[in-house]
């Protein structure tokens, strides 16, 4: 049996900037609050870079209490997501992931946000539901939104700004 070759580890230079009084994550032209640890992170790693410096890093993205987690970021609340609010403009975050040449990052957190807001809608909106009722509903808010989400000038994985 062959196994197949893991994937080599691409960069990705996230920055943090001030957008209108807000801080904010900035990407491929793709402005969010959030910086979620994928299932597609696992093996990866994050660094804050602060001043040029290394200011905080994980020892690795992978599977903490059952959910995949930046495992080892001490200097700011973290855990299966990283909130662009908890840093400073101008800081990066340098995120290496085992992905192929044609992953798109930029597209991936464009998607991601809009199940993300479908799932948080589907669960606060319906109360209990079965799981077939979940994934429906979810399917049915995914598609009734997406649209919206490529169109986005920013992307709200959190609370939205008061």
């Amino acid at each position: 049996m062959f196994k197949s070759k893991p994937l080599p580890l691409r960069q990705f230079k996230i920055k943090v900037v001030s957008h209108e009084d807000e801080l904010l994550f900035s990407f491929g032209g793709v402005l969010f609050d959030q910086l979620h640890a994928y299932d597609e992170f696992e093996k990866g790693k994050l660094s804050i870079i602060r001043d040029g410096e290394i200011f905080d890093e994980t020892y690795s993205i992978g599977t903490q209490r059952d959910c995949t987690c930046f495992c080892g970021i001490g200097k700011i609340p973290a855990g299966s997501h990283i909130n662009s609010h908890e840093l400073q403009a101008r800081d990066i975050l340098l995120l290496e992931i085992p992905a192929p040449p044609d992953f798109n990052l930029a597209n991936f957190i464009r998607e991601s946000a809009c199940y993300h807001a479908a799932i948080i809608g589907t669960l606060e909106e319906k109360g209990k539901m079965t799981l077939n009722e979940v994934r429906e509903e979810v399917t049915k808010q995914v598609l009734q939104t997406a649209s919206s989400f490529v169109q986005a000038e920013i992307l709200r994985f959190g609370p939205p700004k008061e």
